[in-house]
């Protein structure tokens, strides 16, 4: 909620049983509890009526076309407009299953062979032929 990991909150927790002892600590606790449920309370109460004021003021249609803007996805547009049906993922990802297939009847060719090409061996002419 604040961005406080376990090793924080187990230091807090030992500075409030250290300076506020463990008798008080129950109440402290159950006084901090209400005071943030009373914040949340309070927040809940400016959100419904600031919707209140935007509804009454005719803004809940901009905040539709808000939510739908930022509901937007570029990257589905395009994909959209340039392949609608399908087709074209559909056969690129058939070639790509064909070229991985291939990919490995090569290698499997080439592991069974054990006589593979190699260059021929220079013989130390030091110079061209």
């Amino acid at each position: 909620m604040f961005g406080l990991g376990w090793q924080e909150i187990a230091i807090v927790a030992v500075v409030l049983i250290i300076v506020v002892g463990p008798d008080d600590l129950p109440g402290l606790l159950r006084t901090i509890g209400r005071w943030m449920g009373n914040i949340q309370s309070m927040a809940r109460d400016f959100r419904r009526q600031i919707d209140t004021m935007a509804d009454e003021a005719g803004l809940s249609e901009e905040r539709k076309l808000f939510n739908q803007a930022r509901n937007l996805s570029p990257t589905k547009m395009i994909r959209d407009t340039i392949d609608p049906d399908g087709s074209i993922e559909k056969d690129l990802s058939k070639t790509s299953e064909k070229l991985e297939q291939a990919s490995l009847d090569v290698r499997a060719q080439t592991s069974d062979n054990k006589e593979l090409w190699q260059p021929p061996k220079d013989k130390g002419s030091g110079g061209t032929p």
